[in-house]
């Protein structure tokens, strides 16, 4: 068994084959000072980065902090699961670990648990009253597979020892309404100012860069007319969307609901789609108060249902999925994009232009985005509320960026700081008037770096995650 299969071992084989594994003595948890906060770094070429990034805040805040590799942790269990937990065992008593901070499950499910503990599944740091914070700056409602919404890990999760931290608010309060999770928070991702800098010397060959990772896809047939238009109309291609999602929703009711509520939940997919194209930055979660009042039955099955909720809810992030792409290949049309991170096709990059197209590493993050007057980002259609990450690292490089309105925005940055835009060609205007006043431009760039370091570096981050979880942050010191 290698390092990495670990991770993806089923709980009733891990317990099948690990035998009774004793306890070391119970934390005292938080009561005196002088306890360590662990942080379990996963592999990944950005997640691992930002966690790095939490631990430095943390120690730069004058927290006592630990780190370890969760792939030496799979590789240990591999070997000899009891040996490794009695190495794990020793690091918590020996550090006074008060705390551990994993990057969405990783080092949730990894280490074996107690055979004879009783009652539902808990995970090892569960078992030992240590509180976990869980960063989900890719959300559970569609990471990996969604493989944190297995009925056999909600036990887990739903644990008053678990706290989970999520990019937006809606997100936060979904996990809590469907999933029962007790401890979710909107926390907004960060970036480290040690790491992530302005550069000079970098002479900018594009008018507008962005960095953006995934496979080469196709522009869909039904979005091609709309790249012609002078002013395309995201409410008109929603119209279009909107067939698409009736489409799934009815194939999901045919597989998946009971026949009985069948019409309920096609008058249940009308509304939602009615809500989706008078407001389609509003999170679907945001719509169950009232899709219950109309549909009592339809609503209570769902959520009581809830990976058909979930299917249900990933159709509906078609309303948003389609703007990232479309964008970029829009301003393409009218500006020199420099585009990197994956093989982008359809927008003009053909990815075979010097890094166009490649995995672009973190620490070349500020030197990439140099190569542009301008920055743009939007969010993902999956995130439907809350900013990305790239949002905070592009100002983290002090790069002037424009950026689609999204919820959380405003309270991120002013209009002074960001160029924000709701439609094709207010983006194009954006990045026209910023090409044609470089003073500004300049000091959109200042302006955006200067409100990151107040307020978006990850040690602001760390001291908001305390307040949420209501742990006095000095035991820690």
């Amino acid at each position: 068994m290698n390092a990495r299969s670990v991770a993806f071992e089923s709980i009733a084989d891990r317990l099948a084959r690990v035998s009774e594994i004793a306890l070391p003595p119970a934390p005292t948890r938080l009561v005196e000072p002088g306890r360590t906060m662990l942080t379990v770094l996963n592999g990944g070429r950005m997640s691992r980065f930002w966690l790095a990034g939490i631990g430095n805040a943390a120690i730069s805040l004058g927290l006592r902090h630990s780190f370890i590799e969760i792939d030496a942790i799979r590789e240990a269990v591999g070997k000899n699961p009891s040996a490794a937990v009695a190495q794990i065992n020793n690091i918590i008593t020996q550090q006074k670990i008060g705390l551990v901070l994993n990057y969405a499950f990783n080092g949730v499910t990894d280490l074996p648990i107690d055979r004879e503990w009783p009652g539902a599944y808990r995970n090892y740091f569960e078992v030992r009253g240590i509180p976990q914070c869980l960063i989900w700056a890719d959300h559970p409602q569609w990471f990996t597979d969604k493989r944190a919404l297995d009925p056999s890990l909600q036990p887990v999760f739903r644990s008053g020892n678990q706290f989970h931290f999520l990019k937006s608010q809606a997100h936060a309060l979904e996990l809590n309404r469907i999933l029962g999770w007790p401890n979710c928070h909107e926390l907004p991702c960060g970036a480290d100012p040690e790491v992530l800098q302005p550069v000079s010397g970098v002479t900018p060959e594009f008018d507008v860069v962005a960095i953006y990772g995934g496979a080469d896809v196709q522009m869909p047939e039904w979005l091609v007319p709309f790249l012609s238009q002078d002013d395309p109309d995201p409410a008109e291609m929603n119209r279009a969307v909107a067939e698409q999602v009736w489409t799934a929703l009815t194939n999901l009711w045919q597989t998946d609901a009971p026949p009985t509520l069948r019409p309920e939940l096609e008058a249940w997919s009308a509304r939602i789609i009615e809500l989706k194209l008078a407001n389609p930055a509003l999170a679907t979660i945001r719509h169950i108060g009232r899709l219950a009042d109309e549909f009592p039955m339809s609503t209570w099955w769902m959520t009581a249902m809830y990976p058909v909720y979930f299917k249900a809810t990933t159709i509906l992030y078609a309303f948003r999925t389609w703007q990232r792409h479309f964008y970029l290949a829009y301003l393409s049309r009218y500006f020199r994009v420099g585009l990197f991170g994956g093989r982008w096709s359809h927008v003009g990059n053909a990815g075979q232009d010097n890094a166009m197209g490649q995995w672009v590493d973190f620490a070349q993050m500020p030197k990439v985005l140099a190569r542009g007057k301008i920055a743009f980002d939007i969010v993902g259609g999956w995130d439907e509320e809350g900013l990305t990450a790239k949002t905070f690292e592009i100002a983290a490089c002090g790069m002037p960026m424009i950026h689609n309105q999204c919820v959380g925005l405003a309270e991120a940055f002013s209009d002074r700081e960001i160029s924000v835009f709701t439609t094709p060609k207010q983006a194009r205007e954006a990045v026209q008037n910023l090409l044609d006043d470089s003073p500004r431009r300049i000091e959109m760039g200042q302006a955006c770096h200067a409100r990151f370091l107040r307020q978006h570096t990850w040690a602001h981050r760390v001291q908001r995650m305390f307040e949420m979880m209501g742990m006095p942050i000095d035991v820690f010191r």
